[in-house]
């Protein structure tokens, strides 16, 4: 799809993309050369690849105010925002041995099942990491309902099995929206590695009754190898996480080297 006659709330002739926790802002840069206004936001620029990024570190007030205001400022120009809040605390992979090192070596879990929010008894940095996620999700949270308030089609993705989806503000809010889908998709599917299954939950008031993003909904066929999801050392015994490999959205067609 491409922004060609297309317009945002109103009769807007301006598309607003506005992609918040962009990380590489691949998503960004794919809306952008489709021709729509795209904004990356996100906490640092490090990651980006070759996109400008508004930085806005959303678990601080002051900044929230302002990433608030640019939608109020910018409401009836946004035709979609894409949420991919970071699943670093919440992923089920922690505590996955690491070849050759003691058991609690790698990283631990910090949430489960029972304690979504975070696990009691955190030692040394843990409750920090745990409570900045948790802030950051909170504010997801109030973004996106805000959004919804405006009418304005929203989308947010973490993997499949991240306890992000059971964090109580966000259960809360997954209840709370009708008329919304869940998209499952490997991202091997799309050029990725691994074989990843990402979440992207969408609301779109343009066709409540339609998921928009069916048409990323690819299971893996078998039909290719996938690299390993193992901890690993480098030549020079650092250990390495596939799962930081895999943070950012697979290109298509797979870029190689």
């Amino acid at each position: 799809m491409a922004a060609e006659g297309l317009q945002s709330r109103n009769g807007n002739s301006r598309c607003i993309i506005l992609e918040i926790f962009s990380g590489s802002a691949r998503l960004s840069k794919a809306c952008r050369k489709l021709g729509f206004e795209a904004v990356a936001v996100d906490q640092t620029k490090d990651r980006s690849e070759q996109f400008p990024i508004f930085q806005i570190d959303v678990t601080d007030s002051q900044s929230l105010y302002e990433l608030e205001s640019f939608i109020d400022v910018e409401k009836d120009a946004i035709l979609h925002a894409h949420f991919a809040p970071s699943c670093g605390t919440a992923s089920r992979a922690r505590g996955r041995p690491i070849p050759g090192e003691h058991p609690k070596a790698g990283p631990q879990p910090l949430r489960s099942e029972v304690f979504p929010d975070g696990l009691p008894n955190l030692s040394c940095r843990d409750p920090e990491k745990v409570s900045k996620a948790n802030s950051s999700y909170r504010a997801t949270v109030f973004l996106v309902r805000k959004l919804i308030e405006y009418n304005i089609s929203v989308s947010i993705e973490n993997p499949k099995n991240s306890f992000f989806w059971k964090f109580s503000d966000v259960a809360r809010l997954l209840e709370s929206v009708s008329a919304c889908h869940f998209t499952v998709f490997h991202h091997c599917m799309h050029g990725g590695k691994r074989d990843k299954q990402t979440a992207w939950w969408s609301w779109n008031p343009r066709d409540e009754e339609s998921d928009m993003f069916r048409s990323l909904a690819l299971q893996c066929d078998g039909q290719h190898q996938h690299e390993p999801w193992r901890p690993y050392k480098d030549d020079q015994g650092r250990t390495g996480f596939p799962t930081s490999e895999e943070a950012a959205y697979p290109q298509w067609p797979p870029i190689t080297v």
